[in-house]
Order: structure tokens, then C-alpha cells, then sequence
């Protein structure tokens, strides 16, 4: 290892490595043997169902109404929104009816013809905002031919607009009066 000055002899044997048939700075590891028994091999898994070889059940002749929220335009005072309906592709479009206390307008738009059986109309709606507090309550009733389906959903009403007004006015006063700390009042 070392020789007669105390420098290490580059031709002695691995102090590390003792087996020079190893040239690594460790001794191979010993084999072991698992304690853990050999599992069987697996099984190979049926990707497919013997018994439900059909396509989906068709969901029916309707599906709907969906009302989905969009925006509201405050300046306007309109709440819009839209209402989803799929109607199988033998039956014609149907009447639908709102019943609230504030004006509501809507238009009928198909936006697919055929899609799995079904066509999918899209009505566009547009309701008046009430003022004050509370919500008013939009009911719809469809006319099916057979039966009738009903239900309704809530808008909540916005504040009087000459509250508003009152309140921007106030907001642009404390507005012209604000000035930074330390800053003197200027006339």
C-alpha cells in the first residue's frame, strides 16, 4: 500500500477491493435467495364481456331542458342565459312558455340535426332584470304533446339604478377628495 517515503503504491492491491478479479472499488454482491415464493403466472384478463355485446341504451325521446347562465349587461338590465333541449329527430320542435313577473324574450336556434337520433335546439334567453331586493322566479312549462314537464329557476334583482347613479356620484366626490398622506388639500 504505502511504501518506504509513505506514499501510496499504485501497483498494491485495492484496500477496498481485496478480489482483484473485481476491478470496481466494491466486491460484487453475494447471490441471495428470495424468501418470497415464486407466484403463478398471471391470468390473462377478458378485455371484453361475454354477455353485454349491444350498443348503449338510447336515452330516450327527450333530454332537457339544460338553462345555463351567460352574462348580464346591468346597463341593459338583462340576466342572459340559455336553455339546452335534445328531442328525438321524429318529433318536431316544441312550445315552450315563460311565466314571471318581468319580460322575457327567447329564440329558438337548432344547432344540430342529427346527432346520435337526436336533434339539439338551443334557445336563447333573454330576461329583464327586476330591481330591488330578493329574486325573481322564472317558470317554464314545455308542452310535449303527451304530458307537460314544469320547473323554474331563480334571478336575482339588482339594485334601483337611481341608487346607483346616487351611489357613483358619491364614489366619484370621495374619489376627487382622496389625496396621498401628507399631500395638502388643494382648492
Amino acid at each position: 500500500m504505502a511504501d518506504e517515503n509513505g506514499d501510496i503504491n499504485a501497483n498494491s492491491a485495492n484496500p477496498v477491493n481485496m478480489h482483484p478479479q473485481f476491478m470496481g472499488d466494491y466486491p460484487q454482491p453475494k447471490p441471495t435467495t428470495s424468501k418470497i415464493p415464486d407466484l403463478p403466472p398471471s391470468i390473462q384478463a377478458a378485455t371484453e364481456s361475454p354477455g353485454l355485446n349491444r350498443p348503449p341504451r338510447s336515452p330516450g325521446p327527450v333530454l332537457g331542458p339544460f338553462v345555463q347562465f351567460i352574462s348580464t349587461d346591468l346597463e341593459k338590465m338583462l340576466w342572459m342565459g340559455s336553455v339546452l333541449i335534445f328531442l328525438h329527430v321524429a318529433f318536431d320542435q316544441h312550445h315552450i312558455e315563460f311565466i314571471c313577473d318581468v319580460k322575457v324574450s327567447y329564440k329558438w336556434k337548432t344547432l344540430y340535426e342529427n346527432i346520435f337520433d337526436m336533434r339539439a335546439y338551443c334557445i336563447n334567453l333573454f330576461v329583464e332584470v327586476g330591481s330591488g331586493e330578493g329574486d325573481d322566479e322564472i317558470a317554464w312549462k314545455i308542452d310535449w304533446g303527451d304530458n307537460q314537464t314544469n320547473d323554474s329557476f331563480l334571478i336575482a334583482r339588482c339594485e334601483s339604478y337611481s341608487f346607483r347613479k346616487k351611489r357613483n356620484v358619491n364614489m366619484e366626490a370621495a374619489s376627487r377628495e382622496w389625496r396621498p398622506r401628507g399631500m395638502p388639500k388643494s382648492d
